[in-house]
């Protein structure tokens, strides 16, 4: 492998470059294997996204596969019978041990309408995300890209930039999310109407 080749690599570990980095879609646990609910109600995205939504869950870190999945099935209970939410709110969810987990999936609107909305599991406020977890953030959006489930001109942004009392994500994590390329905030996003409302869905 050249010296180029270690340099490309590493951005498209690190960025996002749809033009130049060829990833493989990530591994995605599907709902089966965490044992998920059936949703209460399913709305479909009205069109590919453009808007993908980094968030944390606010939960224990996970790094293990079977944590994870178990995890992941908590967090879809707290959604649904402690905060009256339709199904577990994330398209998909991120665990410490680099994995990706299905949330509400590619094509069923997620809490923010019409986004990729990706949940990481745990807390980061003072934690930071593992290797494998960076590295799974980057490729799932990639694939998304690549599955022509988000659009190449998209844009990233947190809760924390579409409203302004929001302090999710930790500080770990955003500082990550705003080193991304794609990370776009303006103020006349942070008062949208169509990005900043969440949906009970």
């Amino acid at each position: 492998m050249s010296v180029n080749d270690v340099v490309l690599l590493s951005i498209c570990v690190l960025f996002i470059s749809s033009s130049s980095c060829q990833e493989n879609c990530p591994n995605i646990n599907s709902r089966s294997l965490w044992g998920a609910r059936s949703p209460l109600s399913v709305s479909y995205m009205s069109g590919i996204p453009s808007l993908v939504i980094v968030k944390e869950t606010g939960t224990t870190e996970c790094m293990s596969r079977g944590n994870c999945l178990s995890a992941v099935k908590n967090i879809q209970n707290s959604d649904v019978f402690i905060h009256g939410k339709q199904d577990i709110a994330c398209s998909f969810l991120v665990g410490g041990d680099g994995l990706v987990y299905e949330g509400r999936g590619w094509d069923i609107q997620p809490e923010y309408p019409d986004s990729l909305e990706i949940c990481v599991i745990g807390k980061f406020d003072k934690n930071t995300l593992t290797s494998a977890q960076r590295s799974a953030l980057v490729a799932l959006i990639e694939c998304a890209i690549s599955k022509g489930k988000l659009t190449s001109a998209y844009t990233v942004q947190t809760p924390r930039d579409l409203t302004a009392t929001s302090d999710n994500p930790g500080d770990m994590l955003y500082r990550l999310v705003k080193q991304l390329p794609h990370y776009f905030v303006t103020m006349s996003s942070a008062t949208s109407t169509t990005q900043a409302t969440t949906i009970s869905t």
